[in-house]
């Protein structure tokens, strides 16, 4: 384990604290906290075939149910959230204001590209999604609607040969092992002066009993340092999302937003689901700024050197 944190590059020790989890895996023992910056690291950190062996043992179960807002109204509201953010600014810096090409990397239910298609700068563009789970690659690509832009669908990012306007990672950061060797090798696929956007929970191991298999936990600060860290400019770094010890999120949660979605999830159902949707912006709140919010979001650009 380093002595200097990877993300600022300081003194990494102020405290430590128990890593809380259970897994018939690997599992770190205590949680690292930087003293200037506050990233928290894992401790002992799994190796690279630990990891392949626990995340290629995973099978997600597929319900049957359409990659739609509808049917994942949560992931949906995130998704439309993050790309509401960064729309105005892709629009204004984009070269061709029609062929914008996005590279979403863990892209799970392809929500963000699906919105993003909509978009006028998407319609000589193209949307890639690297997403390892076949399943859930498999059913993506199958409910893929969009007619105004084409898509591809890739199990790794070595399967990728392009470059590209925008790169979104979201909740994948937290999983890695070297945070600064992971951006220095997917920024080598964004265009000189193209963006990166990130979500990653923010210092989740504050409202959870368990952080399992999270090997990064990352404050504001944290995300701005290893942002620069890896040559990159940072455009914004903020805190999205309610408060995390209010937030449905938090084992440890208290009041309307933690305990009203039990119901809500049996009657959301049976109600439009512009008004489901609602709800869950409502609930999550990811597009207020909080200082003790659920999620930490970074955009930064690629140097054009």
């Amino acid at each position: 384990m380093t002595d200097l944190c990877p993300a600022c590059e300081h003194q990494l020790l102020k405290d430590q604290q128990a890593y809380m989890g259970e897994s018939t895996n690997f599992l770190p023992l205590i949680i690292k906290n930087c003293s200037h910056c506050g990233l928290g690291l894992a401790d002992p950190m799994p190796t690279p075939s630990d990891l392949d062996e626990y995340y290629n043992g995973q099978y997600w179960t597929d319900p049957g149910l359409p990659f739609t807002s509808q049917f994942y109204p949560t992931t949906y509201v995130l998704a439309q959230s993050r790309w509401n953010q960064i729309k105005l600014l892709l629009e204004k810096s984009t070269e061709d204001s029609s062929a914008l090409k996005i590279l979403d990397i863990g892209a799970g239910h392809s929500f963000f590209g699906a919105i993003a298609s909509k978009s006028s700068i998407m319609v000589d563009g193209g949307y890639h999604a690297v997403e390892p789970d076949e399943n859930y690659r498999e059913t993506a690509q199958k409910h893929w609607t969009s007619t105004k832009c084409h898509s591809y669908f890739y199990s790794s990012l070595e399967q990728v040969h392009d470059q590209f306007d925008l790169i979104t990672i979201s909740h994948v950061l937290e999983h890695v092992i070297d945070p600064v060797d992971f951006i220095t090798n997917i920024t080598t696929y964004l265009k000189p002066n193209g963006f990166l956007f990130i979500e990653i929970p923010h210092r989740d191991d504050r409202f959870k009993e368990d952080v399992f298999p999270h090997l990064l936990f990352f404050t504001k600060d944290a995300l701005s340092a290893l942002l620069t860290t890896c040559g990159l400019s940072p455009v914004s770094v903020e805190i999205r999302g309610v408060e995390a010890s209010s937030s449905v999120l938090s084992q440890y949660g208290t009041g309307l937003r933690h305990y009203l979605p039990r119901i809500w999830h049996r009657i959301g159902k049976y109600l439009p689901t512009f008004v489901n949707l609602q709800f869950y912006k409502w609930l999550l709140a990811p597009e207020s700024n909080h200082p003790e919010g659920t999620w930490v979001r970074g955009i930064a650009q690629k140097k054009d050197h």
